[in-house]
């Protein structure tokens, strides 16, 4: 579902904003070999292209293995997930609104803060639909406030010039983290939606 959808935006922002832009956009987003790994790196990219831009600056062909294979594991893990909750069309349609949310946030080529305020509709999701109390106990819970709190929480660390590469840009990616826990959180609500859904 969330693949179609995007695909349906895509179809129409091209009819709203014109195709030569949308393949504009698109071909700088396959030439990650170029200077268009510096531009999100230098305007506060959030996504895993943007943390493996500052970690390993000046080898992109590191940075394009590194960022498709992360990409592909997390899309796997998706699908994975997904197929096991198919007996309830409607929580297959929010879980699966929820992971491609947080997939979305964090392989997009590009996502800045502003980006992060969709992901209020996961954490709603998933407070909403929890299949019990004890789901939110104890490490899930603690997980989802981190998550909460990480990436809500209004901070920024682009004037603090020394997190901008190297190893000390782990630091910088603290939304990043909240959108990877974000991610698992809603992993672990279909496993436990699953389990719910057999013993009925």
């Amino acid at each position: 579902t969330g693949i179609f959808v995007y695909i349906f935006l895509t179809v129409v922002s091209g009819f709203i904003i014109g195709w030569d832009i949308q393949i504009t956009y698109f071909t700088s987003l396959l030439n990650l070999g170029t200077g268009y790994l510096s531009h999100i790196n230098l305007t506060g990219n959030l996504s895993i292209w943007g943390a493996l831009v500052r970690i390993f600056s000046g080898n992109q062909l590191l940075i394009k293995i590194i960022g498709i294979i992360t990409s592909l594991v997390l899309f796997i893990s998706s699908l994975v997930n997904i197929k096991r909750t198919k007996k309830d069309f409607d929580l297959n349609f929010l879980l699966e609104f929820s992971l491609f949310l947080a997939f979305v946030m964090i392989v997009s080529p590009l996502t800045e803060s502003h980006h992060l305020f969709i992901l209020c509709l996961p954490f709603f999701i998933i407070y909403k639909i929890s299949p019990s109390p004890s789901f939110l106990k104890r490490g899930n819970f603690v997980l989802y406030a981190i998550s909460f709190l990480l990436i809500n929480l209004k901070y920024a660390f682009s004037t603090i010039t020394f997190l901008h590469s190297g190893v000390f840009s782990l630091l910088y990616n603290m939304k990043l983290y909240g959108c990877v826990i974000l991610f698992i959180l809603t992993i672990n609500l279909c496993h436990k939606m699953n389990k719910v859904i057999n013993t009925e």
